[in-house]
């Protein structure tokens, strides 16, 4: 690890101790919600609920939205709580991320409730109770009225109850007022409401774990205690919890001040005598709180050293005493060790350990520490790369930008951006249409009544997401007319008919169209060298914007002296399997395989009369991929 302006180190083997001792106070039955919001109070939401995790944590604790759905977006499958009030702009958005919002308002539970019927989903929810704290939720005196009235909601299920306390570190009297009223709550909801079934019942918090003993409750929230910060000094005495973060700096300058001379800004420290004293480049806008400027310490070779005059925005001062031996690049402990806690720290200026924390280390880089080896890291600022984060335009440049650092050539990264990820996945006005399960069989048969051309019946099925109520599947007699339905997004299926044949419904018809297991309405156009099936049904408009089941069947005609039929790819498309069945007059088929992706080399199956050509289930295939059957 390279030495930094500044740099914070979290220890994921002390947070996992901390955890052990807090769980030691818990009842066998009860498990607990680690609380993950406010970027794990600065500790980095994502490595600490992945740690939790598999340390047994069955639900995270976020403070709104915009916490939870960052957490699924790194991958994080558990159930999230999103603890404080949600807003009516969030709801699609939460129940899309499969997030459980705390309902506090009658009306806020009828529009989840809609949002979630119209999906055929049901919402979880957790319903806070307030027994005193008297911030959000519904009064302890009207929860009655209110759980009857969402108990009866279709797309709403009740997973929880809970309370929150205003003072468990040292309100005794106060905080068991707070859990009787609670108790006696949900007694009168289960007499009233008897068929009710709640998974989750919670009211303490990290100290409430620690000073009380809950046993009715079957789920505690674990926040602060776990990172190894105390809130109070009785706590000490209780329970062993070692500092999780670590943060520090190097020393960028040494100096010495004469005699009488004043330090930083509005001089508000003057020398006594003559001093040396070390510049540290962090600052107020790291996080080091200004509330510091001549009250914080900092740990140098084991040796505390006061900070002098004004912590600035971008550099701290302190003095080093002359037999100190600091030196330029020295590392400098800011605190997180049993000789410089962060709340040691807060307490010199009367803040809070809660505010230190959250704010620490905005231009930090984070490495996390398991067995006193570095597991992981995290950028500057504490964010990962996050899509909704982006503008359009911003987006577009950094795909491009990142194909230019992970691709030596400029000249292939410029024709890869252009070529391909500009049009399929850059232009975000542009609905990107992908296929899934693509199966499609074609079938030539001798015609009686056209003896020089096939009888073509053919069946396709697939799935893609549905971007409106209605498509069009087309036929064109010439190349630059059904070249023209290929530039169409909203074209599912097509097909080149000979010069030389009518163009009529019966040399192009469809025997079966459906999406969903739905029958669709198709309405045909004629145009002088095309057909158009317009196909469109009511019932469509709901499923638009999910992916939906596609099945169609047509019956056509193919010149028995083009020798070659070919079978495009014209979207992304994952997993195909294309069949093509012919009469015995055709001995010997030969099958010529275009295809790009991952399935450029499908296995060919060659029966009786029968050719099968299959890339795998989850393999994918970029456009303009195809299979030529030759004969």
């Amino acid at each position: 690890m390279n030495r930094e302006r500044s740099w914070i180190e979290i220890d994921l083997s002390n947070y996992i101790a901390n955890l052990d001792n807090i769980k030691s106070f818990m009842e066998s039955k009860q498990d607990f919600l680690q609380i993950i919001k406010a970027d794990a109070y600065g500790h980095g939401a994502y490595q600490i609920a992945k740690t939790a995790i598999e340390q047994g944590a069955k639900l995270l604790g976020v403070a709104n939205f915009d916490e939870g759905s960052l957490i699924r977006y790194q991958g994080i499958e558990s159930d999230i709580l999103i603890l404080s009030p949600s807003l009516d702009s969030e709801i699609d958005s939460i129940i899309e991320h499969n997030l459980i919002p705390t309902i506090n308002d009658i009306e806020f539970a009828h529009k989840v409730n809609s949002a979630a019927s119209k999906l055929n989903k049901v919402v979880k929810v957790h319903i806070n109770i307030d027994t005193g704290m008297n911030r959000s939720g519904v009064r302890a005196d009207s929860a009655l009225d209110f759980i009857q009235e969402i108990s009866k909601l279709k797309g709403v299920q009740i997973d929880g109850l809970f309370t929150h306390f205003a003072e468990s570190e040292n309100d005794s009297i106060f905080t068991l007022q707070q859990y009787n009223l609670f108790c006696q709550t949900i007694d009168i909801i289960i007499k009233e409401i008897p068929e009710l079934q709640i998974n989750y019942l919670h009211c303490s918090n990290s100290c409430g774990v620690i000073n009380y003993n809950f046993p009715r409750m079957n789920l505690v929230r674990i926040g602060i205690l776990s990172f190894g910060i105390y809130t109070t000094p009785e706590l000490k005495e209780k329970i062993k919890l070692s500092p999780v973060m670590r943060f520090k700096t190097t020393v960028s300058q040494i100096k010495l001040a004469k005699c009488g001379e004043y330090i930083s800004y509005n001089r508000t420290y003057q020398t006594e005598t003559e001093m040396p004293y070390a510049i540290l480049p962090i600052g107020y806008a790291d996080g080091y709180d200004f509330m510091l400027s001549n009250r914080g310490v900092v740990l140098h070779n084991n040796r505390l050293l006061p900070i002098r005059g004004k912590v600035t925005m971008d550099m701290t001062l302190i003095e080093s005493p002359e037999n100190n031996n600091i030196n330029i690049g020295d590392e400098v402990l800011l605190f997180g060790t049993s000789q410089l806690r962060i709340e040691q720290l807060t307490k010199l200026y009367s803040g809070s350990p809660y505010e230190l924390a959250t704010q620490i280390g905005k231009r930090a880089k984070r490495y996390y520490f398991f067995e006193g080896k570095i597991e992981s890291e995290e950028p500057l600022l504490r964010r990962d790369f996050y899509t909704p984060d982006f503008s359009d335009k911003r987006l577009s440049k950094v795909i491009e930008e990142a194909l230019h650092k992970r691709i030596s050539s400029n000249e292939i990264s410029n024709l890869l951006f252009k070529e391909i990820i500009t049009k399929y996945i850059a232009n975000s006005d542009q609905n990107i249409a992908y296929r899934k399960n693509f199966n499609h069989t074609i079938e030539f048969k001798l015609s009686d009544e056209f003896p020089e051309f096939y009888e073509v019946h053919t069946v396709l099925s697939y799935t893609k997401r549905l971007n409106s109520s209605s498509f069009i599947i087309a036929c064109a007699t010439d190349l630059e007319t059904l070249n023209h339905y290929f530039q169409k997004s909203d074209v599912e299926y097509r097909w080149l008919l000979a010069e030389n044949i009518q163009l009529t419904q019966k040399a192009f018809s469809i025997s079966n169209i459906q999406v969903n297991n739905t029958p669709v309405t198709v309405k045909t156009i004629k145009h002088k060298n095309s057909l158009e099936y317009q196909c469109s049904s009511p019932k469509l408009q709901d499923v638009v914007g999910t992916e939906t089941q596609f099945y169609i069947e047509t019956k056509t005609y193919y010149p028995k002296s083009s020798h070659q039929l070919s079978v495009y790819i014209t979207e992304p498309t994952q997993g195909v399997n294309i069949t093509f069945k012919y009469p015995k007059t055709i001995s010997k088929v030969e099958t010529i395989t275009i295809l790009s992706g991952e399935g450029k080399y499908p296995n060919i199956d060659n029966k009786k009369n029968e050719i099968q050509v299959n890339t795998g289930i989850s393999n994918w295939l970029f456009p303009n991929s195809g299979v030529v059957f030759s004969y």
